[in-house]
């Protein structure tokens, strides 16, 4: 008996420590508030999968979202495997990008990740060129995508460094 419960409160003590991995540091809706208020730039719209309580997000459904990534109004073909997003965007041709997506699984990371980097490569090649070049310089000439565990991340703002750090920390 007295093993049993010994073996109890090692797994009851070892589990949190196990488990961190799989848990999410913070809300992608904080972690994007937070993204915002490091930049020097305020126009911008930001927009998440559901906004049940949240005043400063708007929907963005499964059909739009996909068309950023794709340019087709239907969903990205990897939507099964994500469980949350959250996109800051320009309000016009003036501001910066912040894609934040978390899979269901560490193992579909590659995969959402790859579609963000289409997407830098798509606005890098010719949509940003055509309507404000001056941000491609400004913001898209050093666009990344990062991952943290389960969250693909693409950052095309005006300070992506201090974005990266705060990231290691929310994520």
């Amino acid at each position: 008996m007295l093993k049993k419960i010994l073996l109890f409160v090692l797994v009851i003590l070892i589990f949190p420590i196990c488990g961190c991995d799989s848990q999410q540091k913070t809300d992608i809706k904080t972690v994007m508030r937070e993204l915002c208020a490091l930049q020097s730039e305020t126009k911008g719209v930001m927009y998440c999968r559901k906004t049940e309580g949240e005043e400063d997000f708007f929907v963005l459904d499964e059909d739009n979202f996909g068309r950023l990534y794709s340019g087709k109004f239907a969903p990205p073909v990897c939507i099964d495997r994500i469980n949350d997003y959250t996109v800051r965007l320009p309000v016009d041709d003036s501001g910066y990008e912040i894609h934040i997506i978390e899979c269901l699984n560490r193992s579909d990371v590659g995969e959402v990740a790859d579609m963000l980097r289409q997407r830098t490569e798509k606005i890098q090649n010719s949509e940003i060129l055509e309507y404000a070049p001056e941000n491609f310089e400004k913001y898209f000439r050093g666009a990344t995508v990062l991952t943290y565990g389960r969250y693909a991340v693409l950052l095309a703002t005006p300070d992506n460094e201090a974005a990266e750090k705060l990231l290691k920390k929310l994520l």
